[in-house]
């Protein structure tokens, strides 16, 4: 299985990237990302990676510059029926008429809620087309999220 992952970190947070990745290749999934951090579009490569993927994962944090690319590229997965997860740190500025989907909000100082969302999300009994991109990729979320809530990445 392919697993395309989209993100926006500031440099203090790459780490996160590592984690997510051996997640989801302990899940069996094989990874691609645009490297392409200067283009602020949809990129033909993006749309194929995309195309060929069996989940897309996006994070952003409120600290980073390239929010615009992970959005277009979610809602790219979205409009392409690609099962998708959104990870947003809380109190980003972002146009809340593009966060419509699969997303979760997390607090960095106290992650508990998202955590407790995730695994609501996770649970067999919410089996909906919702349900797949959790059970994917639910539980590299819970890594990312552990990682990014440690008293080191704290600002």
């Amino acid at each position: 299985m392919r697993a395309f992952v989209s993100y926006s970190l500031n440099d203090r947070d790459e780490l996160v990237m590592a984690l997510l990745s051996a997640k989801l290749r302990e899940k069996g999934f094989s990874i691609s990302m645009n490297y392409d951090f200067s283009s602020f579009v949809l990129t033909p490569m993006s749309q194929r990676m995309i195309n060929e993927a069996n989940l897309f994962i996006g994070v952003i944090t409120k600290n980073s510059n390239d929010r615009e690319r992970v959005i277009k590229e979610w809602n790219y997965a979205k409009s392409n029926n690609t099962p998708n997860i959104l990870l947003l740190e809380e109190n980003m500025q972002v146009d809340n008429r593009l966060l419509q989907g699969n997303y979760v909000v997390f607090n960095r100082k106290n992650p508990k809620n998202a955590v407790d969302e995730i695994n609501r999300r996770m649970l067999p009994k919410n089996a909906t087309e919702e349900f797949l991109p959790w059970a994917l990729g639910g539980a590299a979320l819970l890594a990312v999220i552990g990682l990014l809530s440690s008293p080191s990445s704290r600002r």
